[in-house]
């Protein structure tokens, strides 16, 4: 169970870093698009 547990909480801060990345990355994909507009 302990080993279990470890292993979602890896996943989780896995996931977390995904998130966070793939944001990042939309985020700066509208600025670029957002000043060739302007």
């Amino acid at each position: 169970m302990q080993l279990r547990s470890m292993f979602t909480g890896y996943n989780y801060i896995n996931f977390k870093m995904l998130v966070s990345i793939s944001g990042f990355i939309s985020g700066q994909m509208i600025q670029l698009l957002y000043e060739k507009i302007i």
